[in-house]
């Protein structure tokens, strides 16, 4: 019995942890503006898909700070659009791009395109990679909690087939191991005690001598 109390104890700590460790939230990227938590909720950038160009402006100090070069970037959210500049260079590479810089001189510069966008926790950047980002898989925690939880309905379902047809149980008596599972909360209980004990047993106390002695390795 002090067996299946220490084990229940460890099974509650380890399932602590590992939903714990598990317990953190992912934004699924489900598209080019919209990611997905597991909750259900979400990011969804579509709104801002219109026809204009979101800007900024940055200025870079160039020659020791006697020149000023400034650089503007164009962002289009969700699809790729034509961008609004004059393709007035021969090297001129915006062709339908989500993200790209042009500077004083009349220069556009490729930076990305929705494909390859990604979602930045970061509101003061933006981030692209050269691949697609590949979706979050199942969390190890969930994968655990769905091998658990099929483990346990297989167990009850052939426990109370092979009691019921092949012992003649009925009523409650179908369920399998049904004294341990009356005794359960019993078992949890005096699990959490142990632990919240130091992982200690209780002091003995006063009385003739026992055999073998409940405190000893035998004992457990």
């Amino acid at each position: 019995m002090d067996f299946l109390s220490k084990l229940g104890t460890i099974l509650i700590v380890f399932t602590y942890i590992t939903l714990n460790i598990n317990g953190e939230d992912v934004c699924v990227k489900k598209g080019p503006c919209l990611c997905v938590f597991p909750n259900g909720t979400g990011i969804d950038l579509r709104p801002t898909n219109k026809s204009t160009f979101f800007t900024t402006t940055n200025f870079d100090m160039k020659k020791g700070g006697q020149q000023i070069e400034l650089s503007t970037y164009y962002y289009h959210p969700c699809s790729d659009m034509v961008p609004p500049v004059k393709k007035n260079t021969a090297n001129d590479t915006c062709d339908t791009p989500l993200v790209y810089e042009k500077d004083g001189l009349g220069i556009s510069s490729y930076l990305g395109k929705t494909n390859e966008s990604i979602f930045s926790n970061n509101g003061n950047a933006i981030t692209y990679m050269n691949v697609p980002s590949p979706e979050e898989g199942r969390s190890f925690g969930s994968t655990l909690l769905i091998i658990f939880f099929s483990l346990v309905i297989f167990y009850l379902v052939l426990g109370i087939c092979t009691k019921k047809f092949l012992m003649g149980a009925t009523g409650v008596e179908v369920i399998p191991n049904l004294g341990f599972w009356t005794d359960l909360p019993n078992l949890v209980k005096d699990g959490w005690a142990f632990s919240i004990n130091g992982f200690k047993l209780p002091a003995r106390g006063p009385g003739p001598v026992t055999s073998p002695d409940p405190n000893s390795y035998d004992s457990i």
